[in-house]
């Protein structure tokens, strides 16, 4: 609040470029000014593009557009005769100012990919780590619960939603009671792996936003979206983003299940060797008294009971 008056950080930042620009484009007119009697007005008119490139390559293309043609104003104004005035005299002038203009567009649009590309990679590596700090928090959960909770706070982190993270079963149980254009995005994005609900191509009009991750076998996560405002939960340029910090938690429960699996089964293996060697044992024991009692039969005197004994 500034002088009883809101600030309004979003049209400042529509012309945040303004000053900048212009302070540019008044250092270059005066040292055009000064060049202006060794150097032709067609090589003087290439200085105009340096108000051009600094601002497209700061603040975007619709800043450097608009630089352009603060640009060519005041290059026609102070330096094409008759100077002072808009009025072109000589139809030379009127090429070069037109060149001056097209060539400043091109350098604004240029400058302005350029900066959208720099974004991008930024964008792409701050993702990058989030998604590696995310996967060492998941390893050190104890358990696909703790998991959850780990997946539900990073996302509530990157959107400002509220997030769940839910079984998909558990989840269409307690979504039963729901508007049934939530329950059917939840249930699209279960059956086709894609994001549905609020803010998504699919079923727009539903209160929340949801997506799935498999987590082994027939089982997965189904992740719930929600704000109270009019904001979408997720925006669509982000959409592939939290979609990819799902699949790290799906993956994490399924090396859980795998691995829990392994123990199974190396534990079953461990009791198949005990019982293994303990019955060639207990056989190797019972035969042992059986030859003794044999033996010592067999030294008796022979009678009639004898035989019936060692049989």
């Amino acid at each position: 609040m500034i002088g009883g008056m809101r600030f309004d950080e979003s049209r400042y930042g529509m012309v945040c470029w303004l000053p900048m620009g212009l302070a540019v484009i008044a250092i270059v007119t005066i040292a055009a000014i000064l060049l202006s009697g060794q150097l032709s007005l067609a090589n003087i008119a290439f200085l105009f593009l340096l108000p051009v490139i600094a601002v497209s390559g700061r603040h975007g293309l619709a800043p450097g557009l608009m630089t352009a043609m603060l640009s060519a104003v005041a290059f026609n104004f102070f330096l094409v005769p008759p100077r002072y005035t808009l009025h072109i005299a000589d139809a030379d002038n009127v090429v070069t100012l037109a060149i001056l203009f097209a060539v400043a567009l091109a350098v604004s649009n240029f400058a302005a990919r350029l900066q959208a590309q720099a974004g991008l990679a930024q964008q792409r590596a701050l993702e990058s780590d989030t998604l590696a700090s995310l996967t060492m928090e998941l390893s050190m959960q104890p358990d696909e619960t703790a998991m959850r909770h780990c997946l539900s706070a990073a996302l509530t982190r990157e959107t400002g939603s509220t997030v769940t993270v839910s079984d998909a079963a558990e989840a269409l149980d307690g979504l039963a009671s729901a508007g049934p254009i939530d329950l059917a995005a939840a249930r699209w994005a279960l059956a086709h792996g894609e994001i549905a609900g609020r803010g998504s191509a699919t079923m727009a009009s539903a209160d929340s936003l949801f997506l799935s991750s498999r987590t082994g076998g027939d089982r997965a996560l189904l992740v719930q979206f929600w704000r109270g405002d009019t904001l979408t939960p997720v925006p669509v340029s982000r959409q592939p983003f939290v979609q990819a910090m799902a699949n790290r938690c799906g993956e994490a429960i399924e090396r859980i299940g795998v691995a829990e699996a392994r123990r199974s089964l190396e534990a079953r293996e461990r009791q198949n060797a005990m019982r293994d060697a303990l019955l060639p044992s207990f056989g190797h024991d019972m035969r042992t008294p059986l030859t003794a009692i044999k033996s010592g039969l067999s030294g008796l005197p022979d009678s009639p009971h004898k035989a019936v004994a060692l049989d």
